[in-house]
């Protein structure tokens, strides 16, 4: 999660992104289950943007939600997580 430049919490990266509205429509197309989900605090967000978005993992039905600080990545950086499939 960042804080955009007009102030809103989200982000978008190498074709991908999602914003706060967002969280709940994705976990209902997430197929493996809801045991866990990793929060990818990028640079300085806004802690209202993390906070925020922790409930709305929380309130999907993620069990655990694990925070991770990392500097937001560059287009010619490799994925965060390599995908299972």
């Amino acid at each position: 999660m960042a804080t955009r430049e007009d102030g809103r919490c989200g982000y978008d990266w190498n074709g991908a992104g999602v914003e706060l509205e967002g969280i709940a429509s994705l976990a209902k197309e997430w197929d493996r289950g809801h045991e866990a989900a990793m929060l990818f605090r990028f640079d300085n967000p806004q802690e209202t943007c993390v906070k925020a978005a922790y409930a709305a993992l929380k309130r999907a039905g993620f069990v655990r939600v694990w925070i991770v600080s990392t500097p937001t990545p560059k287009a010619t950086d490799p994925v965060l997580i390599p995908s299972a499939r």
